[in-house]
């Protein structure tokens, strides 16, 4: 992330005084983040520390106990439907409907985004999922489901990336897709926030999630 500085802030995405809550116990409070165009965020903790509901929170889909999000300055709560336009969001659920085939997934994605039968090849291609196209989604293995995923993802091309533990069930192969795929995005000035326990083999700074929790 850009020093503070430096960066110019009418387009940042930011966090100020984080707070959330699980039941009766405190995830963490205090957060802060900012995140401009081109720059990728590593989320880091342990199980159960609140990684998960940080990034709801930055996907507007539940509210903080305490601080707030902005965009460009202005608060996520006051442009839920842009910003939902913004964010393409990968949960530990690939969120796919089983009864689909992987052409019939994309093509349902492509015709959301004006998108034609080469932008559905090229990702199909880039995901390793050429020969998998004819196949039920129901018939696929966790971690090509995954691909799935981010192929749609990848056809969607939202300002803000969200994933959450992404490279969970990939093989070798997947894992290297993926993260050339997160840096081709950086490149073009999208913004990635990466939840991960694993290594993330990105240019990223990097948020420490439940510290503050007692």
């Amino acid at each position: 992330m850009l020093p503070a500085e430096t960066a110019s802030p009418a387009d940042r995405f930011a966090g100020k005084g984080l707070a959330a809550v699980r039941g009766d116990r405190l995830l963490f409070k205090g957060m802060h983040f900012q995140l401009d165009g081109g720059e990728a965020l590593v989320l880091r903790g342990t199980n159960g520390s609140g990684k998960t509901t940080l990034i709801k929170i930055m996907a507007g889909l539940t509210a903080p106990l305490a601080g707030e999000i902005a965009w460009g300055g202005a608060p996520l709560a006051e442009q839920p439907e842009r910003h939902r336009r913004r964010v393409g969001l990968i949960g530990h659920r690939a969120g796919l409907k089983e009864d689909l085939s992987v052409r019939e997934c994309l093509q349902f994605e492509a015709s959301l985004r004006g998108a034609g039968a080469s932008e559905i090849a090229a990702a199909c291609e880039r995901l390793g999922l050429a020969a998998l196209q004819a196949l039920p989604l129901r018939f696929l293995s966790a971690g090509q489901r995954r691909r799935v995923a981010l192929a749609r993802l990848a056809m969607q091309g939202p300002e803000l990336w969200l994933l959450d533990e992404p490279a969970t069930a990939l093989d070798s192969a997947g894992e290297t897709a993926l993260w050339q795929l997160c840096r081709d995005r950086l490149k073009r000035g999208n913004r990635l926030v990466i939840a991960s326990h694993g290594p993330v083999p990105l240019e990223a700074a990097s948020l420490a999630i439940g510290r503050f929790a007692p």
